[in-house]
């Protein structure tokens, strides 16, 4: 949700839309309503004249984008606040990206074994009634 958020804020604004409409207008690709209300609430304090490192600062621990904030700040003080969103954005694909990749791969032994404990369970539900059949001859 963050990466999109930041993503289409970034594409907003190096296309030259104010800051406060690109927030509104990317505020639509939440379905997080949690992330909806909280960036309701930044968007508000950003249209009454904070800046929206300001604004996001008081909800940096919720969301944990300390860093991000940081990042924000300085993309505010040097002007390139569009490029500097897009890289934010980056960076939350490729955190998502890792960490799908390490649930995988945790996960691809796991379902071997599993598999493995459903064949053999099979194996012997075939296996036993034969055997059984056997010693009665």
């Amino acid at each position: 949700n963050l990466a999109h958020f930041f993503q289409s804020s970034s594409l907003l604004l190096n296309s030259g839309i104010h800051l406060i409409k690109a927030l509104e207008v990317s505020l639509y690709g939440f379905s997080n309503l949690y992330f909806q209300q909280i960036f309701v609430d930044v968007i508000n304090k950003v249209n009454k004249g904070s800046s929206l490192s300001n604004a996001l600062s008081h909800y940096s621990d919720k969301l944990g984008i300390t860093d991000i904030v940081e990042m924000i700040k300085i993309g505010e003080e040097s002007g390139k606040l569009g490029y500097l969103l897009n890289q934010i954005s980056n960076l939350y694909y490729e955190k998502s990206y890792r960490l799908i990749n390490l649930i995988l791969y945790l996960l691809q032994p796991t379902l071997m074994i599993v598999l493995g404990i459903l064949i053999a369970l099979l194996i012997f539900a075939i296996y036993i009634p034969i055997f059984n059949l056997a010693s009665f001859a």
